[in-house]
């Protein structure tokens, strides 16, 4: 088991010349031609990964409370001319509850 980059029973670890820097366990293809494990390795990220990254970046930038809608919301609320939706309210309440049931 190797921890934090240490492995004391590997042979580069313990000075065992026997073995040319390649281990038993790296696959022959590497080990014939001769170079480091993981030089070759690549990531890429489809487009959905990509649109998800920017999105959840967008996110965080945000700010959590749209302040000028709390701001117009208190002015109307102050002026008494707030009017509320039963119906809307009533809709919201069920597409959340449908959500959180799973029923989409």
């Amino acid at each position: 088991m190797e921890i934090n980059g240490h492995n004391p029973s590997h042979p580069r670890a313990t000075g065992d010349s026997r073995t040319s820097g390649a281990t038993s366990r790296e696959p022959a293809a590497r080990q014939a031609n001769g170079r480091a494990p993981g030089l070759d390795d690549k990531v890429s990220l489809t487009d959905t990964a990509t649109l998800i990254q920017r999105l959840s970046q967008r996110i965080a930038e945000s700010p959590e409370v749209d302040q000028s809608r709390v701001e117009a919301i208190r002015q109307s609320l102050a002026a008494g001319s707030y009017r509320i939706d039963p119906e809307r309210v009533a809709e919201k309440m069920i597409a959340l509850e449908s959500a959180l049931a799973g029923d989409d």
